[in-house]
Parts: C-alpha cells; sequence; structure tokens
C-alpha cells in the first residue's frame, strides 16, 4: 500500500508526528514551502519496496516493487505559477524519453487539459492548457480518466479538474490497475 499527501502544508517535525499518527512506518517527501506544495508518499514495507529516483519540488519519481511486479510511479503537485509548471513539463518528458517500464503519474498537475475541465467562461485553449496537452502528446501519456465529481478544485463559483492519473502505453498494455480498489472479477 502506498499513500501520497500534496500540499500537506505543513513539514519538518511536525510533518514527522503526523506521519506517525497515521500510521505509516516508512515515509519520504519533499518539505512544503510555507503553506504552498509539498509531497509526501507513505508506504508499508510489508506490502512493497518503493526505491526513490528523483525528487522535485513538482514531483517525486519512484520505482515500486510489489509481489505481482513492478512500475515506475511519478507522484505530482504542479505549481501554481505556470511559469514554473514548465518546468514540470520538460522532466516529464525527458523522464518519457528513458521509460520503457510501465508508468503511473498521479496527483495535482495544478492545470486543465481542455476547456470543458473548466467552469471558466472562456472557450479557447490557453497556453497553460496547450503546453500541458503537448507534454501529454510529447510524452506518450495517456490520461486514465475518472470517476466521481468532474470538478477536483473550486474556488467561489470557478471549479477546475486539476487532480488526475496519467501513464504511458507500456502500463496500459500490462493491464494494471490503478484505482483506489482492485476491480472485481
Amino acid at each position: 500500500m502506498i499513500a501520497v499527501i500534496l500540499e500537506p502544508r505543513i513539514s519538518g517535525m511536525r510533518a514527522s508526528r503526523v506521519i506517525r499518527k497515521l500510521g505509516f512506518r516508512r515515509s519520504h517527501r519533499v518539505e512544503a514551502r510555507g503553506y504552498s506544495g509539498g509531497i509526501w508518499v507513505l508506504w508499508r514495507e510489508e506490502l512493497v519496496s518503493v526505491h526513490f529516483l528523483i525528487n522535485h519540488a513538482q514531483f517525486i519519481h519512484m520505482k515500486v516493487c510489489t509481489a505481482w511486479g513492478s512500475f515506475l510511479l511519478t507522484a505530482i503537485y504542479g505549481s501554481p505559477s505556470a511559469s514554473n509548471r514548465k518546468y514540470l513539463w520538460q522532466n516529464l518528458e525527458v523522464l518519457s524519453s528513458t521509460t520503457t517500464e510501465p508508468w503511473l503519474l498521479a496527483g495535482d498537475f495544478n492545470a486543465t487539459l481542455c476547456t470543458s475541465e473548466s467552469t471558466s467562461q472562456r472557450r479557447t485553449p490557453s497556453c497553460s492548457m496547450k503546453e500541458f496537452q503537448n507534454t501529454l502528446l510529447n510524452a506518450g501519456l495517456l490520461d486514465l480518466g475518472y470517476s466521481g465529481p468532474s470538478y477536483t478544485w473550486q474556488r467561489g463559483r470557478l471549479k477546475k479538474r486539476l487532480d488526475r492519473a496519467i501513464s504511458n502505453a507500456t502500463a496500459n498494455k500490462a493491464n494494471l490497475y490503478f484505482g483506489p480498489q482492485p476491480p472485481r472479477g
């Protein structure tokens, strides 16, 4: 079992205490900067082993090994700043060029892929939206869709889908299930 907590708003010793109270003996994190950012990865070592490959302010890239196989996992907290998010897009494209294993990327990308993912009156794609679309195209990544509410973020009347899971074609071909519960069969 792996849990990822994004934008926890605490760091240091307070974060360590909270993680212990959650019952996880193993954790790895990119610290929050004040009330912004932060990524925590928590896991139970009797179920999975996790090998951390890259720490970045906007993502943690890791290899996860389980009894049924291994895959790459990238936990994402995209910067709220479009100009800073460009570094995330660049890194994802570089990682994709060297990745042949099943790869899941999940988290808060702080970006929408199309105008229908926002209640904004704007009906033409923004530069930020186009950059996100181009990153997925260039990196060969596919949005995994969602179940549940259409929007994951709200401020006043404005709603957006900022949280998502995406994967590479290798993960799709491997028929891996990345969901909250295993499918019933």
